[in-house]
């Protein structure tokens, strides 16, 4: 865990310091800034700031986060489900590990083909494509990831993971959506399933 820590803060440092030797390269050239006109901060890094390069680099580092807070979150469902003292320690010795891992193998059904960060207004939005899904593994996948709140909306589900909004829907593309509030500035992960249009 503590060299799971070290790597984030470390690729964190990286991003910072390479955006702002970016930043000072490209102002010295003279070339403008996309969304220069306020400051857009997130986790404390100003993304008005970033090149796509940088923040993708940066949206990397913040998916590990939020992949391994996922994660936690799942399995600490899954465990106070359990009813009993005796099932629990049964449940957490056969099931834990794989409770750990459910964001994080969703998570890698898409990064088998290039993800894409834009940036507009207040939203930082990544999305994620996995050629071979269903509206049924978004479905799976939506309530593996164990929401709370859940309630039937227009074409799927929506629910709370912890501080972020999810919602499954079926599309042009099923789409699992999860929105999360980072200082002034939001982040929207799109996991968009099956072939593109």
């Amino acid at each position: 865990m503590m060299k799971f820590a070290a790597g984030l803060l470390c690729l964190f440092i990286s991003v910072v310091n390479v955006a702002a030797w970016e930043d000072g390269a490209e102002l010295k050239r003279g070339v403008p800034l996309e969304g220069r006109s306020g400051k857009k901060i997130i986790d404390g890094i100003d993304v008005t700031k970033l090149n796509s390069k940088s923040l993708n680099a940066f949206m990397d580092a913040e998916d590990e986060k939020f992949v391994g807070e996922l994660d936690l979150q799942v399995a600490s469902r899954y465990l106070s489900s359990k009813k009993t003292e005796r099932k629990r320690w049964f449940a957490l010795v056969r099931y834990a590990p794989t409770a750990f891992k459910v964001a994080r193998k969703i998570y890698k059904n898409f990064r088998r083909v290039p993800v894409k960060t834009t940036r507009s207004g207040k939203w930082v939005t990544r999305q994620y494509t996995n050629p071979s899904g269903s509206y049924r593994q978004a479905q799976k996948d939506f309530f593996r990831l164990k929401p709370s709140d859940v309630k039937t909306i227009k074409g799927g589900y929506k629910g709370k993971l912890g501080k972020h909004d999810i919602n499954v829907r079926r599309q042009s593309r099923p789409t699992i959506e999860i929105q999360t509030k980072k200082g002034n500035m939001n982040l929207k992960r799109k996991f968009r399933y099956g072939p593109g249009n």
